[in-house]
């Protein structure tokens, strides 16, 4: 006959023997789920405080193609590319404005390992916008920020001889 470890009470109903006079309706916790619990609370918090410090430094924030510095809550470094606002679409080509053209001088200036960002269909800066970054690759590579349709022609012409 094999014996029970519960004792049973005048009710009938099981008792535990290793249970103190007094525990009557408290509930025993899981040590692995009360270690699981806190971790998962810790990472948040960690999470929650990490973030909140980057927001208070004014840490460089990637906002499309272009990093943007978040001080006293407005931008103060590259524009937005969302915020270009093109207002020519004729020559000379200078800064805001969009046309064909300008694509040209934005390869032009790829094929001298310039960074244009990663706008346009290829990712690669070149879109036909005569942006900020193109404005100060040109100043850099060619030391100036206006062209001519002469100017122009001379890249299409140099491009076509390197074959790009």
């Amino acid at each position: 006959m094999t014996t029970s470890k519960l004792k049973t009470t005048t009710a009938g109903k099981p008792t535990d023997p290793g249970a103190a006079a007094g525990t009557k309706g408290k509930v025993k916790l899981n040590p692995t789920a009360v270690w699981v619990g806190g971790g998962i609370i810790f990472l948040i918090a960690g999470g929650v405080a990490w973030y909140l410090m980057k927001k208070k430094k004014g840490a460089k924030i990637t906002v499309g193609n272009n990093r943007v510095s978040r001080a006293a809550g407005r931008a103060t470094n590259v524009p937005v590319a969302a915020g270009f606002r093109c207002t020519s679409s004729s020559y000379p080509l200078a800064y805001g404005t969009c046309h064909p053209d300008v694509m040209v001088l934005q390869r032009y200036l790829k094929s001298m390992n310039m960074n244009l960002g990663r706008s346009g269909k290829g990712r690669d800066g070149v879109d036909g916008q005569f942006g900020p970054l193109t404005r100060s690759a040109a100043q850099k590579q060619l030391g100036k920020d206006s062209f001519e349709k002469s100017d122009i022609e001379g890249m299409k012409k140099a491009l076509t001889f390197v074959g790009k």
